[in-house]
């Protein structure tokens, strides 16, 4: 809500408020195909970023996660 109030610049659009801004062009018509893209698109870095960065992520929660 507060990206929304103080971004009032295209450029500036977070990913989340892109979203949002899809979803209410879309407000009269369901075009969910539109939707699940734009999610998609917003979900793929994420999921890369993930899969490099596995192994060290499981080692580090493991590490964190033994005493002493």
């Amino acid at each position: 809500m507060l990206a929304l109030m103080l971004i009032h610049t295209e450029e500036w659009t977070t990913l989340p408020l892109g979203l949002y801004l899809l979803r209410m062009q879309q407000q009269m018509s369901t075009d969910w195909t539109r939707m699940f893209a734009g999610v998609v698109i917003a979900m793929v870095p994420s999921v890369i970023i993930f899969l490099i960065l596995q192994e060290r992520l499981a080692a580090g929660l493991t590490t964190g996660a033994l005493k002493g």
